[in-house]
C-alpha cells in the first residue's frame, strides 16, 4: 500500500529537544525518518519522494540546505537517494529548522529516472511518478522561455514528456491536461 508521512522534524529522538543548530536538527530529522521507516518495516528503496522544508532564512539558499542535509540523507538512503527530493523554503513552527516528508509504496522498488531530454529528475515507484520541480525551460538549450505564458506552456510540455518517458500517456487519469487559452 501507499505510505505517506506527516512532517518529521529535527527534534532529538532521545529527549524531544530542538537544537539551535541546523546541522544537528538535520541529522536528527533523518534519524527520526530512519526510525519511522524501521518501525513501519519500510525500506528506503520504497520511498519515491522526499520533501525537505527549511525556513527562508536558515540556511540562506536551497543549495545550502542541500549541502546541510547531504550527510544525513546519505545515512538513510546511501548511494540510492530518491531523485525526486525537493527542498522548499517556507516558515516553519517556532525553533524548527527542518522538516521532512516522504511518500512511498510498500513492496515496490523505486526506479530513478533522469530523462535525457529534460532538465529535471524523477522517480517512479509502483504506478506513481514523482518529480523535482519542472520549470519552463527549453530542453534543447536549457533556456527559460521568454514570457510567463510561454514558460507555463513549456513546463506543461515538459511534464507531458516526463509522463511519456516514464511509460505513461497524456490521456491517462492524472496526466497533465490542456492549458486554457486565456
Amino acid at each position: 500500500g501507499y505510505v505517506f508521512s506527516s512532517t518529521i522534524n529535527g527534534a532529538d529522538p532521545d529527549n524531544g529537544e530542538l537544537s539551535a543548530r541546523s546541522d544537528v536538527q538535520a541529522e536528527n530529522a533523518f534519524r527520526n525518518l530512519q526510525s519511522l521507516l524501521d518501525e513501519a518495516h519500510i525500506s528506503p528503496d520504497e520511498i519515491g519522494l522526499l520533501r525537505i522544508a527549511v525556513p527562508p532564512s536558515e540556511p540562506s539558499t536551497a543549495s545550502d540546505a542541500s549541502a546541510l542535509t547531504r550527510a544525513a540523507r546519505n545515512q538513510v538512503f546511501g548511494d540510492h537517494k530518491p531523485f525526486a527530493a525537493t527542498i522548499h523554503q517556507y516558515p516553519l513552527p517556532d525553533r524548527q529548522l527542518i522538516q521532512l516528508q516522504v511518500v512511498g509504496v510498500r513492496g515496490e522498488k523505486r526506479e530513478d529516472l533522469r530523462p535525457p531530454s529534460l532538465l529535471t529528475a524523477a522517480s517512479r515507484i509502483g504506478n506513481l511518478l514523482f518529480s523535482a520541480f519542472i520549470p519552463g525551460l527549453d530542453p534543447a538549450n536549457g533556456e527559460l522561455a521568454r514570457d510567463r505564458r510561454s514558460q507555463i506552456r513549456r513546463a506543461f510540455q515538459n511534464v507531458e514528456t516526463l509522463v511519456r518517458q516514464a511509460g505513461g500517456a497524456p490521456d491517462e487519469p492524472g496526466a497533465p491536461g490542456e492549458l486554457p487559452d486565456d
